[in-house]
């Protein structure tokens, strides 16, 4: 019985389930997996925090802090600025893959700056949520 060929999401060809992730990474460009998946994820979820803790302040009447995410919010609206939080998130796991395939120990500390540049506003967020509900 003949499969049809069906096109994947990057363009590649395969037949049914049978393409695995591992071969569509090959298929992709040749690497197998990205340089510094711990690294990545952490930064996702603080910036996931970031994310909820942004929401949660505005819902509270708070303000952006950060001047060209509160323009963003002020021209495009909270959906905007999410957008652009996500978008500036790939953008810096995209710099540091970049980054690692010729100084890892580079790539390392940039993703190490950009992990503790996003944590040091959530955790200042939680310690107001602290104060906020204990008063």
């Amino acid at each position: 019985m003949a499969t049809t060929q069906m096109l994947g999401w990057a363009g590649v060809a395969f037949r049914g389930d049978s393409l695995s992730l591992r071969r569509w990474f090959r298929a992709s460009g040749g690497r197998e997996a990205l340089h510094l998946p711990v690294a990545y994820a952490g930064y996702v979820a603080v910036s996931a925090l970031d994310a909820i803790c942004t929401g949660l302040i505005l819902l509270l009447g708070g303000m952006e802090a950060n001047p060209i995410a509160a323009a963003v919010l002020t021209h495009h609206g909270f959906r905007g600025m999410m957008l652009f939080k996500f978008a500036l998130v790939t953008f810096v796991i995209v710099l540091c893959e970049q980054i690692v395939r010729h100084r890892p120990k580079a790539a390392r500390s940039v993703m190490q700056l950009a992990v503790a540049a996003t944590a040091v506003p959530v955790g200042i967020a939680l310690v107001e949520f602290y104060f906020y509900a204990t008063v």
